[in-house]
């Protein structure tokens, strides 16, 4: 079910004039203003991910119970070499 929300996601028309799209599990809840912090870091994802050549960032992790190694810009992890299990995804499409 997952699998297919997300490939939907992906190959909808509609999302081919947007930069990146945004996934988020079924038990998401928002805890932050939408219009000031979460867009503010939805764009520094963005960049971020731009810089990095990265197609993907996950978010929504309490920092506390995710224990991955490797590099980080900031709070976003840039090793590409492993998945970085999320609640919530911000996938490119650029």
């Amino acid at each position: 079910c997952c699998y297919l929300a997300y490939k939907n996601a992906l190959i909808l028309d509609d999302n081919k004039d947007f930069y990146f799209v945004l996934v988020f599990e079924c038990d998401v809840i928002i805890d932050k203003d939408l219009e000031d912090e979460l867009f503010d870091s939805l764009l520094r994802f963005n960049k971020i991910a731009c810089d990095k050549n990265l197609d993907l960032v996950g978010f929504g992790n309490p920092t506390s119970s995710t224990e991955i190694l490797g590099h980080q810009v900031e709070d976003v992890h840039i090793n590409p070499m492993h998945f970085v299990p999320a609640q919530s995804y911000l996938i490119l499409l650029v």
